[in-house]
């Protein structure tokens, strides 16, 4: 197996022109995410994210915050065009305002280190990152939670090859 990290659409692409036999993909509840009818999508997690923040930050002493609380905030976030990023500005509906982006950041674990150094807060999925440490708190975020899916993606003709069966049995376990 070789592993090439992309955006979730661009995953898409590569499966259903039959560049690549499997994908595993992530997409956030509320973000289009189209997969052509011979592409097949298999469940495998869902995850949850989180607004990871300093335990010095007055939000870390909340057990759940909404975007409305978090509209002054400084986001460490991924680029823009990328699927996370297109989460944290759908997040925001209704607030009146955009996201203000503090710093941008395509690594989860950067993330946690800039919050780490009073940096900004970031919006991480729980398996999307390491322990917390002693220094940073997650905090619950509703209305709306943000929810990622985790799918395996391959082509109905690749159903029955041994490879496709083994990693999604994986999966399943």
């Amino acid at each position: 197996m070789t592993l090439d990290e992309r955006e979730p659409w661009d995953v898409v692409d590569l499966i259903a022109s039959g560049q690549a036999e499997l994908g595993i993909v992530h997409r956030w509840g509320g973000v289009p995410f189209a997969v052509p009818e011979h592409v097949v999508t298999t469940a495998v997690a869902t995850d949850l994210a989180e607004s990871i923040v300093h335990r010095d930050d007055p939000l870390a002493g909340r057990d759940r915050v909404t975007p409305h609380d978090l509209v002054d905030v400084g986001w460490i976030a991924t680029p823009e065009g990328t699927i996370c990023r297109q989460w944290l500005s759908r997040m925001y509906d209704g607030t009146g305002r955009p996201p203000r982006i503090a710093h941008v950041s395509g690594e989860f674990e950067s993330h946690l280190a800039l919050v780490r150094a009073g940096l900004g807060v970031a919006l991480v999925p729980r398996m999307g990152r390491g322990p917390l440490g002693d220094d940073l708190v997650a905090v619950r975020v509703v209305d709306p939670e943000p929810i990622r899916l985790v799918d395996a993606l391959h082509r109905r003709t690749m159903a029955d090859s041994p490879a496709v069966q083994a990693v999604l049995a994986a999966f399943q376990r």
